[in-house]
C-alpha cells in the first residue's frame, strides 16, 4: 500500500478513492492508516429479474 501511495504521488495525483464492498468495513481501520476515511456511500439497486432472492 505504501508503495503504490508513493507511486501515485510520483505521477502528481490529486485525489485517491478506493471502493470498499459491503460486509467488508473491517478494513476501515486498515485503510484509515493511510489518511483514507469513509466519505461516500453509494447505494445500487438490485435487477429484479436476476434476483434470486426476490
Amino acid at each position: 500500500m505504501r508503495e503504490s501511495l508513493l507511486w501515485m504521488d510520483s505521477l502528481s495525483v490529486k485525489r485517491k478513492v478506493l471502493g470498499v464492498g459491503v460486509g467488508n468495513e473491517v478494513t476501515f481501520r486498515f485503510y484509515e492508516k493511510y489518511n483514507f476515511f469513509p466519505r461516500t456511500t453509494i447505494l445500487e439497486q438490485r435487477s429484479i429479474k436476476n434476483d434470486v432472492n426476490v
